[in-house]
């Protein structure tokens, strides 16, 4: 498999766990799925600006900016 076509499948298999767990927070069936939700939208994060990094770059430091906002973030929740 290329890179382009491991990099899709990840992305969306990751955005359908971040739907389902999204789904068990706000359905009040699991009270800690934001813990793990919110680290994995920072990975997709990465994984779409390594997948942009040839094509658009300015996308993809976009992505890369976003990504390390929202895992700082993630780690300043889960440490405090």
């Amino acid at each position: 498999m290329n890179k382009e076509k491991v990099l899709s499948v990840s992305i969306k298999v990751l955005a359908a766990a971040v739907l389902c767990l999204a789904v068990l927070q706000l359905a009040g069936i699991w009270d800690g799925a934001i813990r793990v939700c919110e680290p994995l939208v920072g990975v997709i994060l990465l994984l779409l600006a390594v997948q942009q990094w040839d094509k658009n770059r300015r996308t993809a430091v976009l992505y890369l900016c976003a990504a390390l906002f929202v895992l700082a973030v993630a780690a300043y929740i889960l440490l405090f």
